[in-house]
């Protein structure tokens, strides 16, 4: 069998076996004259036990092969467009290969439903609530619809290009950027061809002493622009040291993906611009210049340490947000219902420095106003600044890290509705508007 396959490639490049049959693919091809040529090969390989069938699907093409036994010529060719009709006088047995029910068969018979015809009838719907989802299958098939895939497309090449020479060699980096740059650009034009972009491209470069060198060149967003391949390229170059001189290099596309062409909406402002927001950071990461902060939340006591911004990897980063754990529903119903109202700190980036009016309550002196010492003035406040309410204080204070620390905390609130925190320096003295409630 594996020699009449051998054979068969000078009619079709597209053969298989399967089940005791050959297929072959005559797509694009006149089915008289392969099947001849077919049936002449075969007869030469295997005897005159050969019989050819041709049709458009491959389930008409089968039966007509096995019912070509009894031609006088041995071959059966079913005209285009004829599949269902040349089934439709066949019984349903001549499926029963494929139906994958044995019980099916039977049941369809006992409501006098014999032939490949009375079944191609029927609508789908009927078929399976009567039958079940297994009958569809045979339903299909007899109506000359099968979904084999015989012969998988081949895969096409990535695009690539290559450059050889013998009479001279390169060391010199502007030199080979200067062929890279003609290669890249061959490669990139035949991407934009095919609607695609790639992420990765390898780099080979031919030594003078016979060996060779590749470099993988990674960009941190598909893309097709010939701008960027060349300045990853060179950034690449710069960092690798060849052992020898250079006598030809090749570029070839890793892996390709469709060009991604998202639709925006019009009247979003921050459209337009989020194509170059993406390229300014994919460049950043490509160029190793990008730091990635993550924020890690402390229990410290006082207010400006308990949140800190530190540097992280991308991996890091990535199992922090793969690791978050997914809100219950109660958990959601409940923070939904509580959006409306919850408050947040803002804190001023250094606490500035305030005059105070207090009042003494309780043994303690509570502000009833305020005044910023700086020219800068608070957004909320303009002057003397009132408080309606003041709740505290709250002694925060430590002795045990470098820097010891004694406050009083207080909270107020202001005759326009905003919450401020302030706080009274124990060990050093002054006040100072530490920030606000939004």
């Amino acid at each position: 069998m594996l020699r009449l396959s051998t054979a068969l490639m000078s009619i079709s490049p597209h053969i298989c076996e399967k089940d005791g049959l050959v297929w072959i693919d005559a797509r694009g091809l006149s089915a008289g004259q392969v099947a001849r040529d077919v049936l002449a090969i075969a007869t030469h390989h295997a005897g005159n036990a050969v019989h050819v069938g041709a049709a458009r699907t491959a389930i008409v093409a089968e039966i007509a092969a096995r019912g070509a036994a009894d031609t006088p010529d041995r071959i059966l060719l079913v005209p285009p467009g004829r599949d269902r009709e040349f089934l439709a006088s066949h019984p349903l047995s001549v499926l029963e290969p494929h139906a994958r029910a044995p019980r099916l068969l039977p049941m369809l018979a006992d409501v006098g439903i014999e032939a490949c015809g009375d079944l191609a009838r029927l609508t789908g719907e009927a078929v399976e609530v009567r039958f079940g989802p297994d009958a569809v299958a045979v339903w299909r098939l007899a109506r000359a619809d099968d979904s084999r895939l015989l012969f998988p497309p081949n895969r096409r090449a990535f695009p690539s290009a290559s450059i050889e020479w013998d009479d001279y060699v390169l060391r010199d980096l502007e030199r080979l950027l200067f062929v890279a740059n003609n290669l890249t650009i061959t490669v990139c034009a035949e991407l934009r061809a095919w609607g695609e972009t790639a992420r990765a491209l390898t780099l080979a470069f031919r030594l003078a002493n016979g060996t060779s060198v590749e470099c993988r060149v990674h960009a941190a967003k598909a893309t097709a622009s010939r701008t960027t391949w060349l300045r990853l390229i060179r950034t690449e170059l710069e960092r690798t040291t060849l052992p020898d001189a250079v006598t030809g290099i090749s570029l070839q596309v890793d892996a390709a993906s469709p060009l991604e062409t998202p639709q925006g909406d019009l009247f979003d402002a921050g459209f337009q611009s989020a194509h170059a927001v993406e390229s300014a950071v994919a460049r950043l990461l490509d160029d190793k210049r990008a730091t990635i902060a993550g924020l890690t939340s402390t229990s410290h006591p006082l207010v400006e340490r308990r949140a800190m911004w530190n540097a992280r990897t991308v991996s890091d980063a990535l199992r922090t947000t793969e690791k978050r754990p997914a809100m219950s529903a109660r958990r959601i119903a409940a923070v939904n219902d509580t959006a409306s109202t919850t408050l947040s700190l803002q804190l001023w980036p250094t606490p500035r420095q305030i005059t105070v009016t207090t009042r003494p309550l309780r043994g303690c002196e509570v502000p009833v106003s305020y005044r910023e010492q700086s020219e800068a003035r608070n957004a909320h406040a303009s002057g003397d600044v009132a408080l309606l309410v003041t709740t505290g204080p709250d002694w925060i204070s430590s002795d045990d890290s470098g820097t010891p620390y004694s406050r009083e905390y207080f909270h107020g609130l202001t005759h326009d509705g905003t919450l401020v925190l302030m706080y009274r320096d124990v060990a050093h003295g002054g006040w100072y508007l530490h920030g606000w409630w939004d």
